[in-house]
């Protein structure tokens, strides 16, 4: 299966040169199987200036995450020849791997095989959307895949590209991606989730990312709410929301069935 890595960012050049380049070429992805999608000319001028010179760059135009994501759905679905991406976020420092007592974790030495593995098994089963573990906490990982209603973390996922089936987008900025989730478990009867590998990851970033395009941490909180509300009304038995100490937080029912 052919596919590429998809790298949406905004305005943060330094944290993925810091952070997400380095970790990828520790796994030696090859540069020109990775694409940064940035939202204007001038911010990809300003990621080269930086010396993120030796990538393949898409400028997309858009405004906010949503339609970022959106844009990479509809991208890849016109890319003749490619049969998926992975999309990661620009500030993953590194992946996570359970022990096979699931008592502690290491750093993954080789993801190209799960890359490998993770598009077939999702093919063969008819689903579209593979995930893994957003944190890399053995408490919360496990060696068990699953395939029912389970959140499919935004940061590192693959999508298989079915221009056979209908396109999904989401409608929101904050919490697009357990609207993804949703979708596609509606779609295809499933979703598969790999909870051996986790990733270390800062949440809530204050550098550029969502918050830089939201205005702020502040002005993020109070879209978590109304997007979490909104998610739990338009997605009645599939989604409920939540209030956390960080903020606003949607629980997806693993038990709904379609």
């Amino acid at each position: 299966m052919k596919y590429q890595i998809a790298i949406p960012s905004y305005n943060r050049a330094t944290i993925l040169k810091k952070k997400t380049l380095p970790l990828l070429k520790r796994f030696n992805i090859n540069n020109s199987d990775i694409y940064i999608f940035v939202e204007t000319e001038e911010m990809k001028k300003e990621y080269q200036a930086s010396g993120i010179t030796t990538y393949r760059y898409v400028v997309t135009n858009t405004n906010g995450i949503c339609e970022k994501r959106n844009f990479l759905e509809t991208y890849y679905r016109e890319q003749v020849g490619i049969d998926g991406y992975i999309s990661i976020d620009d500030d993953i420092q590194d992946i996570f791997e359970l022990s096979e007592d699931s008592k502690t974790v290491e750093p993954v030495k080789n993801i190209r095989n799960f890359f490998d593995r993770a598009f077939a098994e999702t093919n063969a089963r008819g689903y579209s959307i593979w995930g893994v573990s957003p944190l890399h906490n053995p408490f919360f990982m496990s060696h068990e895949k699953s395939t029912n209603l389970k959140y499919i973390c935004g940061a590192l996922n693959g999508r298989i590209v079915r221009r056979d089936r209908f396109e999904i987008h989401a409608d929101v900025d904050h919490c697009e991606d357990f609207q993804f989730s949703m979708e596609y478990f509606l779609r295809d009867g499933g979703v598969m989730n790999y909870n051996h590998l986790g990733l270390k990851t800062k949440h809530f970033e204050k550098e550029g990312g969502i918050c830089g395009s939201m205005g702020g941490l502040d002005n993020r909180k109070k879209n978590m709410e109304e997007n979490c509300k909104y998610m739990e009304e338009r997605y009645p038995g599939m989604a409920t929301a939540i209030e956390k100490k960080f903020g606003w937080d949607l629980k997806l029912n693993w038990r709904f069935k379609g």
